[in-house]
């Protein structure tokens, strides 16, 4: 087998352990294929597992770099970084990362969902930044 289909072998293992929450196989399997030059994608899976670990700072750094994500993936993508943002605590990334999905996929009902939990409140008159602050 070549190492490019070792590479989407390893990256289908964890997706099939993701579904059942066996989420310790489901980091390890893609992790194994990212190193073996997985497409992009498989670190949507790989980042879901984190998630549900609440691993925010690990899947925020596995979605750190989007280029070579399919555009058709990165809505997905962006998501996930904005459910591991909101694990931080850091609402205003996490905002920007749903408004950038709905941008890209108008119809993709998990970021339009998630954006309705969001308020804009200005920032009181002493900023002078003129920018909107960002609660969640």
């Amino acid at each position: 087998m070549t190492a490019q289909g070792r590479a989407a072998a390893l990256a289908n293992a964890g997706k099939v352990r993701l579904r059942p929450g066996n989420l310790e196989e489901a980091v390890i399997y893609p992790s194994k294929a990212q190193n073996l030059g997985a497409p992009k994608g498989s670190v949507i899976s790989l980042s879901a597992a984190l998630i549900r670990m609440n691993r925010p700072e690990e899947a925020i750094e596995t979605l750190s770099d989007l280029n070579g994500v399919s555009t058709p993936l990165k809505p997905i993508a962006l998501h996930n970084r904005a459910m591991a943002q909101l694990q931080r605590h850091n609402a205003k990334a996490a905002y920007l990362d749903l408004l950038e999905a709905k941008r890209l996929a108008p119809g993709y009902a998990p970021a339009q969902e998630l954006l309705t939990h969001f308020t804009l409140t200005p920032y009181p008159a002493t900023a002078d930044t003129g920018e909107s602050a960002l609660k969640s």
